[in-house]
């Protein structure tokens, strides 16, 4: 009896083993991982700019003029509706006779942190008021063109561009009708953070030529009308 109570207690002995191993063996695989509370955390991001310079935001891309002479500041509005800023051509263009041209201006500039732009000049003076044989815009011509000189006070357009300037419509030699458009395109430098960016001027030279009928006398006077086409671009 005593070798059988003795092969008894080893057989319990063992199966005690083998349910501890076993016990162990779920322990490892995942007892322990499944009882302990996971760490978190959370990281947020967000798209903008350089710390301290604001989200994302919109550029700005303005155009304005200044049809006056002055030379300290003044004078530059935005005019965005017809018929806009007034190209002074004097009083003579009051009172025009054959042979005779005169002369006005427009300045131009980006303002304040605007892109730079590109520019084309439009006519608005319709071709169906250019090809009415009353109308006095059937017989006059007009040129344009961007001076490569800086303005000054004082400064007066000539008859016709120079060398250097950018011709938009006509030549130094011919006038165009008044409802031709610039053949050209011109840029605007753009503003900084603190100043408009550097101004061009355009040159309009408006003429009745010489040899004119008579009929033209009486013709109602009328306004020529042009506008600038301005598309913004980032400069490199």
């Amino acid at each position: 009896m005593t070798g059988y109570r003795v092969a008894a207690r080893r057989a319990t002995t063992r199966s005690k083993l083998i349910a501890l191993a076993a016990g162990a063996a779920v322990l490892a695989t995942g007892g322990i991982v499944t009882s302990l509370a996971a760490w978190t955390d959370t990281e947020y991001v967000h798209g903008g700019t350089a710390p301290g310079t604001g989200g994302v935001s919109a550029s700005v891309f303005e155009v304005e003029q200044n049809v006056t002479g002055a030379a300290d500041g003044s004078g530059w509005t935005n005019d965005l509706a017809s018929p806009g800023g007034l190209v002074d051509f004097g009083e003579i263009a009051q009172q025009l006779s054959p042979d005779t041209t005169v002369t006005g201006f427009v300045r131009l500039r980006t303002v304040v942190d605007s892109l730079a732009g590109h520019l084309s000049l439009v006519s608005d003076t319709a071709a169906a008021t250019v090809a009415d044989e009353d109308s006095l815009a059937h017989v006059l011509g007009y040129r344009a063109w961007v001076e490569s000189d800086a303005f000054a006070a004082g400064f007066v357009c000539d008859e016709a561009p120079d060398a250097g300037d950018t011709v938009l419509v006509g030549s130094a030699a011919a006038f165009a009708s008044l409802d031709t458009a610039g053949s050209a395109t011109f840029d605007l430098a753009a503003g900084t953070d603190d100043d408009p960016g550097a101004e061009r001027t355009v040159c309009f030279a408006l003429t009745m030529p010489a040899g004119t009928s008579d009929d033209y006398q009486t013709a109602p006077s009328f306004d020529p009308i042009w506008h600038f086409a301005a598309q913004s671009f980032v400069a490199p």
